[in-house]
């Protein structure tokens, strides 16, 4: 089985109320999701 570690951060600004999220392009679409992501952590 392979290990991947996933961290995502939900930073909001009170005097906004506004939410950061990043914008994912991809080859045929793209997203908007909270920043963060995914790392493949290899077994020693």
């Amino acid at each position: 089985m392979k290990r991947v570690d996933v961290v995502y951060a939900l930073i909001y600004d009170d005097t906004t109320s506004k939410i950061l999220t990043v914008g994912n392009r991809r080859e045929n679409e793209s997203k908007w999701s909270l920043p963060g992501g995914a790392r493949n952590v290899e077994r020693h």
